[in-house]
């Protein structure tokens, strides 16, 4: 048989797609993978034939079962009873923290919640922070809290936003996927203490090294230049302008604005094909591609489209080598 692996690679896709239909069905999805694996494996082994069926069939619901156990490990263990409550969480801070306008956000693995002599264990779940900022000295400081300082702040437990019209972004969906189920909102940094500073990390260095680069085009050009290239270049899409990115939209070209696959494929063309043009050999010049590729992904954030087209274009570059 040719290609087993399109075979299961598209049967995986279906697979995925079916459990999210259906539902979590783990135990019945397995069952059903292993009954047509063992069953495809007797009767190949027995008539050679019959390959592409059995191979098709253990893989669409081996997905099905993989993608109904993870997503029934997706649930908070935080009580109900906390929604509405104003709580004192401490936890440390897992994202880069952002400031939009007035409004600091960042994502709190939690380590507890507290109110008064209630104590809930956080379990080390994340929650979607959202503080107001009062003050300019409170957006200086909102700056400088750091990836993975350790926190303790009061806010107030909410479950996110559903969609309420339709063809409106899904923002409790789009936490669900994050694995995310509660947001806290607060006002201003005044009640923030910080427990202990980030310590030193490899992702807390990138996050620097970002910083200083936008802060270099933020001296080297002014507005709206700036936030343009900071969201061109560096995936920071809340420091483009408000009116260029309305202009964008309605030239159906706000999509560039995003850092993407397609920013990748474009960056990786060019690259190249000026390292063959200054004399380097193919592989030489994909080989330099292959090193650059780490460096542009973490650059801008490691979006997952950013991270996918790497990959893709890492394997190209691996093709035309070998």
């Amino acid at each position: 048989m040719r290609r087993p692996f399109v075979v299961a690679g598209i049967a995986w896709g279906a697979g995925i797609l079916l459990a999210d239909r259906i539902g979590n069905h783990a135990a019945l999805f397995l069952g059903m993978a292993v009954s047509f694996l063992l069953s495809g494996v007797c009767y190949d082994y027995l008539f050679r034939e019959g390959r592409p069926v059995w191979i098709f069939l253990s893989a669409l619901f081996l997905a099905a079962a993989h993608f109904s156990w993870v997503d029934g490990q997706n649930r908070s263990q935080i009580p109900a009873t906390v929604e509405g409550e104003k709580m004192t969480a401490a936890g440390t801070i897992v994202s880069s923290p952002v400031v939009d306008g007035d409004v600091l956000r960042f994502d709190l693995k939690l380590a507890r919640l507290q109110q008064k002599d209630r104590v809930i264990n956080g379990n080390r779940e994340k929650i979607r922070v959202f503080l107001s900022l009062q003050t300019e000295e409170e957006a200086e400081k909102a700056g400088q809290l750091r990836r993975y300082s350790r926190i303790r702040l009061p806010i107030r437990m909410e479950k996110p936003s559903p969609r309420s019209n339709p063809g409106e972004m899904d923002y409790r969906a789009y936490l669900y996927r994050q694995k995310i189920h509660w947001t806290g909102k607060g006002k201003g940094l005044h009640s923030l203490v910080m427990v202990k500073e980030a310590p030193p990390h490899p992702v807390g260095w990138v996050d620097a090294w970002r910083k200083k680069l936008a802060g270099q085009l933020e001296k080297m050009y002014d507005e709206p230049v700036s936030g343009y290239l900071r969201g061109l270049l560096l995936g920071e899409r809340l420091e483009v302008d408000p009116d260029w990115e309305r202009q964008y939209t309605r030239l159906g070209l706000v999509h560039l604005l995003s850092i993407s696959g397609l920013h990748v494929t474009v960056l990786t063309g060019i690259v190249y094909y000026i390292l063959k043009w200054i004399g380097l050999t193919r592989e030489k010049a994909a080989w330099i591609v292959i090193g650059l590729l780490p460096v542009y992904a973490v650059l801008t954030g490691l979006g997952a489209p950013v991270v996918r087209a790497a990959v893709m274009a890492g394997l190209t570059m691996i093709a035309l080598i070998f």
